[in-house]
């Protein structure tokens, strides 16, 4: 992913939630003045249930490392977020969160949620493991009782 050479880049603003190698592509694909919001380093997850240090340390120590100097030059950003530091400040979280979800899409009204998978509540150690496993896209559903929620995809 990213830019290649010779491409343009072409977006204003990357929410990456992955970090490791995918941070570098994130800043190629930035415009002048473009902003990666780093909240997330999922790349350094161990699929299982239990950390698999094998795994996780060759990552952390390839972690991609930014010189200031060098966002200089298209007015770049690098902002990281942490939203465990807002949850002393409901009452603007919520309305944050309400003019998100007011956010119209292309199609009018608000956007669905993207519905990966749907697992009833008695299987829940699976749904749990199924997103361990960093093969989820979109939610990930708990079925309780009758009440469907939006179709999955798969």
């Amino acid at each position: 992913l990213g830019a290649k050479d010779g491409e343009e880049a072409c977006v204003d603003v990357v929410l990456d939630g992955i970090g490791g190698t995918s941070f570098e592509a994130s800043l190629s694909l930035l415009n002048v003045g473009g902003r990666v919001v780093h909240f997330g380093g999922s790349e350094y997850a161990s699929p299982g249930d239990r950390p698999n240090w094998l795994h996780i340390v060759p990552r952390w120590l390839r972690r991609p490392r930014v010189d200031p100097g060098s966002l200089v030059s298209r007015s770049l950003g690098v902002v990281g977020f942490n939203l465990i530091f807002l949850t002393d400040r409901v009452d603007q979280l919520s309305e944050e969160f309400d003019q998100l979800l007011g956010v119209k899409y292309k199609g009018g009204g608000a956007a669905p949620p993207l519905v990966g998978k749907t697992f009833p509540f008695e299987e829940a150690p699976d749904a749990l493991r199924y997103l361990q496993s960093g093969a989820s896209v979109g939610k990930v559903v708990l079925q309780v009782g009758e009440n469907r929620p939006l179709g999955p995809l798969d």
